[in-house]
């Protein structure tokens, strides 16, 4: 199935570089190929280049003074990023064209601001139009436009004409520091209708700060994963289901949420190392849920299961039935073995079907 690229963005440069463990032990390089670095000035330059020497991504430098082009542009396969307002005429690229010409960077134009709540669509559609061939005259062929606006539904709206009026590739925003059920909510709708309806190509997630954030990257990027999956868009080897932590709840359900991501990557790393995909074999679905009294029902579609229990606690289900109970020190170690055991099991079976 088609890569689909997702992008990472973190829109305060500061909290990038006093965060910069969070981030490299945040992402995911089997799922997120580039990071985005917001650079003013060459002390953010060189401070970014220094960063992105240790991510397993791509860099992408967002650029909002074009100035600062020719200390950045002097190799091929170059990510660039401009805001779409400093780009409202070609004029501030011009004097650059001989090294667009020469190094043809991929190009990537964001609006930060809902430029289409400012401009009428009729107008920034020719604006992105004059832009791209702009691009295209100095042989640039692979120009990515983003978009914002005050609504889901009109944002959906704007991408449709877009798509339909100037032949680009589109990448949409996936908005993480708005309230978790906003996040869940807009972006499942977002992300759902735009890629079934092939309106865009790729996915820029931003955030921001990565202080306030660095708990819920893995969160999210499991929850595009899932989202793409219900598509049929990519196939993934493991798919994580939870609940809201309710009073019921008496685990530490974040921090198993947590664990049990980390094993299943690890796992499946593993697994790809050794030209194994858990994907070709339908994959396993793992639900963390709070509590044992709604729990195993509510994630009865779910392979395996741990539900959080009373008095320190946790109980192990497979298919919505309850098999193992177990205090809360062992409970984790438990049902990884028995995640990994199904999995194998599941392997096992795929190998004796193509026998």
């Amino acid at each position: 199935m088609k890569k689909i690229p997702i992008h990472l963005q973190i829109n305060d440069f500061s909290s990038l570089v006093n965060n910069k463990g969070e981030l490299i032990k945040n992402i995911d390089p089997n799922f997120i190929q580039y990071v985005w670095f917001p650079v003013s000035d060459l002390d953010d330059l060189r401070e970014a280049r220094i960063i992105s020497e240790f991510l397993p991504t791509s860099a992408v430098w967002y650029i909002k003074n074009p100035d600062m082009l020719p200390d950045i542009v002097n190799k091929k396969d170059l990510n660039l990023a401009f805001p779409f307002s400093a780009l409202l005429t070609s004029e501030p690229l011009i004097q650059h064209k001989q090294l667009f010409m020469k190094y043809r960077p991929i190009i990537h134009i964001l609006d930060e601001g809902s430029l289409i709540d400012v401009y009428d669509r009729i107008k920034l559609l020719n604006i992105a139009e004059n832009i791209l061939n702009y691009f295209k005259s100095c042989g640039v062929s692979q120009i990515h436009f983003s978009f914002n606006h005050s609504d889901t539904g009109g944002l959906i709206e704007v991408y449709r004409k877009f798509k339909s009026n100037v032949e680009s590739s589109y990448t949409v925003v996936f908005e993480g520091f708005k309230n978790r059920e906003q996040v869940v909510l807009e972006n499942s709708l977002l992300l759902g209708s735009l890629f079934y309806e092939k309106a865009v190509d790729s996915i820029l997630i931003t955030y921001d700060n990565i202080d306030n954030y660095k708990d819920f990257i893995k969160e999210d990027i499991n929850l595009i994963k899932t989202i793409l999956n219900s598509l049929g868009i990519v196939k993934i080897g493991y798919t994580i289901i939870s609940c809201p932590k309710c009073g019921r709840c008496q685990m530490d359900l974040l921090r198993i949420n947590r664990e049990v991501d980390e094993y299943l990557n690890k796992l499946e790393t593993d697994y790809n190392q050794k030209g194994i995909k858990l994907e070709d074999v339908g994959g396993i679905t793992v639900a963390v849920m709070g509590c044992n009294v709604n729990g195993p029902g509510e994630a009865r579609g779910a392979d395996i299961g741990i539900a959080g229990g009373k008095n320190g606690k946790g109980t192990i289900f497979k298919y919505g039935t309850p098999f193992e109970t177990l205090p809360e020190d062992k409970v984790v170690d438990r049902f990884l073995h028995h995640v990994k055991k199904l999995i194998d099991k599941k392997l096992e079976e795929s190998r004796l079907k193509a026998s």
